[in-house]
């Protein structure tokens, strides 16, 4: 049973998900990429996690560093992480060009003398998040919850505020709500194709069948189905997440030994990527190569997700 992937137990798609937690992989840079100057700390954290570091300025504001690859180490070099500038609750520049000439520009203005900011006003602070939310797009609705809680706490009494934020409070539970479909929609679609993918396929001497755990991780299935002994390394294996390009294996512990003919060799192989994958690929030279191509549902499953009557808009009135 246990050389049979269709027998495997189904817990291990839910141990999957603890494998990341300890890997310590980067962010991916898909989502740094959604972070702009003027989005609200909070959002940043939410968006691409703990930073790996945070230096704090004399000047006021402060730093979050992240790794840009897998050898990154944001405490020895800050020039291999992805810096974000926050000052004031929000972001002033993102990426070490446009951080450096934020920086350079700061600190001209202030001479080298630490700045010493005034403590602000009730009226102020409502004048200063009124100028700040208005800028921002209806579509950033975080962001703009934060800010209306705020200044519905700064003055409880003001029926604008009330309505705002109930209204991005709706908005966000049903963002939230289309998010868990979508969740459900891709757990249905990924149970198809593993379905498909732990069955063997492939020509002697070799046959493979792979699960896709998510994240990056795989648990793999190999066949001998030759005469011939042969030794099998995790460096065999590699993803494709687009047409023509291979991403190498960045972890497993399960390989590297022979497999004798007639036997199946198994474990788990983790790469440095989120990626949806386009195809798992098995090369060893001399002896085999296989493709594995992940499959596309036939007909494409039905989208359920809860329609807003407000789903888009430009900025705040």
């Amino acid at each position: 049973m246990k050389n049979r992937p269709i027998y495997i137990i189904l817990a291990t798609v839910f141990f999957g998900g603890c494998l990341q937690s300890t890997l310590n992989l980067p962010p991916d840079k898909a989502k740094i990429e959604q972070i702009e100057a003027g989005t609200l700390e909070n959002s940043v954290r939410i968006i691409a996690g703990k930073p790996d570091r945070v230096v704090k300025s004399k000047y006021g504001y402060h730093t979050y560093y992240y790794r840009e690859g897998i050898s990154a180490d944001c405490k020895k070099d800050l020039e291999t992480c992805i810096p974000i500038i926050i000052e004031r609750g929000r972001v002033a520049a993102v990426g070490q060009q446009w951080a450096k000439a934020w920086e350079r520009q700061r600190h001209k203005k202030t001479a080298g003398v630490p700045q010493s900011v005034a403590p602000e006003s009730t009226p102020e602070k409502i004048a200063r998040l009124e100028k700040q939310v208005k800028a921002i797009p209806m579509s950033r609705t975080v962001d703009n919850l934060n800010i209306y809680r705020y200044l519905l706490k700064l003055d409880p009494d003001n029926t604008r505020y009330q309505k705002k934020v109930a209204f991005y409070e709706k908005r966000f539970a049903m963002e939230k709500a289309r998010k868990k479909a979508t969740k459900k929609q891709l757990a249905a679609t990924r149970k198809w194709q593993n379905a498909r993918l732990q069955k063997f396929e492939g020509k002697p001497p070799a046959e493979m069948a792979i699960k896709i755990l998510g994240n990056g991780k795989f648990h793999v299935w190999l066949k001998n189905s030759g005469s011939q002994a042969f030794r099998v390394e995790a460096g065999h294996f590699y993803l494709s997440c687009q047409k023509g390009k291979r991403q190498p294996i960045y972890r497993s512990k399960d390989f590297g030994k022979y497999l004798p003919p007639g036997k199946v060799i198994e474990g788990r192989v983790t790469f440095a990527t989120t990626c949806e994958p386009v195809a798992f690929i098995y090369i060893n030279p001399g002896v085999a190569k296989l493709r594995r191509v992940v499959p596309s549902p036939d007909p494409p499953l039905p989208k359920t997700s809860p329609k807003s009557s407000a789903a888009t808009g430009s900025s705040n009135n």
